[in-house]
C-alpha cells in the first residue's frame, strides 16, 4: 500500500539535500516507508521521521513483523499495522459491548492503553486516538527507532 504522498517525500528529501539546508529535517510517516526511501536513496541518510510503526518498539510489535514476514515473505509494510490495529481494536469493543453501536462507540472511547502493534492507544471523550509514535533516524537505508513517545489522554 502507497500513499500520494510518499513520493513527494522522497523528492522533498532530495530536494532538502540539495539546498544544503541548514535546519533539521523532520519528515512524516510517510517520509521512512519503502517506497519513499527508493526515491529518495542517499538523500534520506541521516533524516529524521516520524514513525507509526518500526520493528522493536514492543513485543507485540515483534510478533506483529515475525508473522508479516512469515505470510508474505517480505519486510512489513509500515501502513498495514494502522488497518490491524484499527481492526482489533473495534474486535475488543464488540467483545465487550455486543452489537449497539452506541455501546461500541463507548467501549472505544473508555479504552486506555490498549496495546497494537502501532503502540499504546487511548481515546478522549471526543473521538480522538492517542497512540504512541516513534522518532526514527534513516540509516542505511532504513528506518532505526531511536525513541517512542507516548500521549495519554487526559
Amino acid at each position: 500500500m502507497t500513499y500520494a504522498h510518499e513520493g513527494d517525500a522522497g523528492w522533498i528529501q532530495r530536494q532538502y539535500r540539495e539546498l544544503g539546508s541548514p535546519f533539521v529535517y523532520l519528515g512524516s510517516p510517510g517520509s521512512q516507508v519503502r517506497s519513499t526511501l527508493d526515491i529518495s536513496k542517499e538523500a534520506a541518510e541521516g533524516l529524521l521521521a516520524v514513525a507509526d510503526f518500526v520493528p522493536g518498539q514492543s513485543a507485540v510489535n515483534q510478533r506483529y513483523a515475525e508473522a508479516y514476514r512469515q505470510e508474505y515473505k517480505e519486510e512489513f509494510e509500515p501502513t498495514g499495522g494502522w488497518a490491524y490495529d484499527a481492526l482489533n481494536i473495534l474486535a475488543a469493543a464488540i467483545r465487550v459491548a455486543g452489537e449497539d453501536r452506541a455501546k461500541i462507540r463507548e467501549a472505544i472511547l473508555a479504552m486506555k492503553g490498549y496495546q497494537g502493534v502501532l503502540g499504546s492507544f487511548s481515546f478522549t471523550p471526543n473521538g480522538d486516538g492517542l497512540h504512541e509514535v516513534s522518532v526514527v533516524r534513516i540509516e542505511n537505508g532504513r528506518p532505526r527507532l531511536m525513541k517512542s513517545v507516548s500521549v495519554e489522554a487526559r
